[in-house]
């Protein structure tokens, strides 16, 4: 018994609505980096959770969740995971789970920036999408190298400022003190999330950087005379030369 026009046109409509159905389902299903966001809370819960680095380190291995995994995801939903920010729009564009935990290294501000148009070392968001993980690798790595030269350079000399100018001034001076007070400040507890998320390669990591921006900081402060930057870290950490010898 063969079908009439109307029920193939029926099957049709039919057809065409599951279709639409199944591309609407596939729409509202999250991308993998909102998944690894998403991923992300749930590990700093659990961390929460538990009382120990150990007891948490336990629950990863019941779970069978990577413990490098697992510190990439909270770092990533620390980052990413705050609503009505710029930057969470980065982990909805497609840019891939690798790339947004490298970008998960960058400041909180730098991120917005790159997400409402600007850009980090030269480099756009689409600029970003385009390129591979490890092309966005070298370009972070580049970006810091570049920190770390901007802590060498002299800075200018300061011009001395007239009598009538310096009540003028005094204001500003101060202001620009707290501001910089302020940005120190946002930056010792940017590195307290990070050591406290970090597992042992990613603290290894971080202190060869930290000794790499002390030693950029005294070469550029004590340069050529390098025998005062010995005395004041012997003479500042209490260390004795005898033993360091």
């Amino acid at each position: 018994m063969g079908i009439n026009k109307s029920n193939r046109s029926g099957i049709a409509s039919q057809v065409d609505v599951l279709r639409e159905k199944i591309l609407d389902a596939v729409l509202l299903l999250p991308t993998p980096t909102e998944t690894l966001v998403h991923r992300g809370k749930e590990m700093l819960a659990l961390k929460e959770a538990t009382k120990t680095n150990e007891e948490f380190a336990k629950a990863l291995s019941v779970g069978g969740i990577k413990k490098r995994e697992a510190y990439n995801a909270m770092r990533v939903a620390l980052v990413f995971g705050v609503t009505n920010t710029p930057r969470a729009a980065i982990a909805k564009t497609g840019i891939g789970k690798t790339k947004l935990i490298l970008l998960a290294r960058l400041d909180e501000v730098t991120l917005d920036l790159l997400a409402s148009g600007g850009a980090y070392n030269d480099h756009t968001l689409d600029d970003i999408l385009r390129m591979s993980a490890r092309e966005l690798q070298r370009v972070i790595q580049s970006g810091e190298d570049i920190i770390c030269e901007r802590t060498l350079t002299n800075k200018e000399d300061i011009p001395s400022l007239s009598v009538e100018d310096e009540s003028d001034k005094e204001t500003e001076i101060k202001q620009s003190g707290k501001n910089e007070e302020n940005k120190k400040q946002y930056c010792r507890e940017l590195l307290k999330v990070a050591l406290r998320y970090s597992d042992e390669s990613e603290l290894t990591a971080i202190t060869k950087f930290i000794e790499h921006m002390i030693a950029c900081a005294l070469a550029g402060k004590y340069s050529p005379g390098l025998n005062a930057a010995s005395y004041e870290v012997y003479n500042k950490f209490a260390i004795s030369r005898r033993a360091a010898k």
